[in-house]
């Protein structure tokens, strides 16, 4: 198999960082992060750091039983501002066509992820419980079973079986497009 001209070579990587696009692509999802509650969480920390300050430096009461530093109550409010930055800005892209899947985790990524055809040894839509197999949402590895999962909610994906025995989930919005785009490539 070729790509960009240069020859892929079966087994030898399972996965390659490229930094173009996909041509043509036969289906294209876009993920963002939309969970009301992972803000309003983030959101209440911002709050409680922001109270802190105010109890503690102008009203002049100490903030709990056992008060931090002021130094610490300035600063404590920038873990949530770029946690809060970090989840609006999170953004999953996959792309599916001839050549293969391509797959980008905005922010964490800066590089698309790309699995030729002939990595794959299966593809099937499938349910899946986060919490329970890959203890939450987002870029996730378990080295037990050698296996990886990208998701932003929702509890189906595209289960991939990679040549080497490794296992890679995919989440999605959109899973009969996956199945007819699968099915289309002959890849189903």
């Amino acid at each position: 198999m070729y790509y960009k001209g240069k020859e892929i070579k079966n087994n030898k990587v399972f996965m390659r960082k490229i930094t173009t696009e996909p041509q043509n692509p036969n289906f294209t999802e876009k993920q963002a992060q939309t969970q009301v509650w992972i803000f309003v969480l983030i959101a209440a920390l911002l709050l409680i750091s922001i109270w802190a300050i105010i109890q503690q430096n102008i009203i002049g009461t100490p903030f709990g039983n056992n008060p931090a530093p002021d130094w610490f109550l300035w600063i404590s409010p920038i873990i949530p501002l770029i946690l809060l930055l970090l989840v609006a800005r999170s953004k999953m892209v996959t792309h599916i066509n001839e050549e293969g899947i391509w797959l980008k985790y905005l922010p964490f990524h800066s590089k698309y992820r790309f699995w030729a055809w002939d990595e794959i040894n299966s593809a099937y839509i499938r349910k899946y419980k986060p919490l329970k197999e890959f203890t939450g949402y987002g870029i996730r590895r378990i080295s037990w079973n050698k296996s990886e999962a990208y998701s932003v909610k929702k509890r189906t994906g595209l289960q991939l079986t990679l040549n080497k025995g490794k296992r890679l989930l995919i989440g999605t919005n959109r899973p009969n497009d996956i199945k007819n785009t699968l099915e289309k490539l002959d890849k189903a």
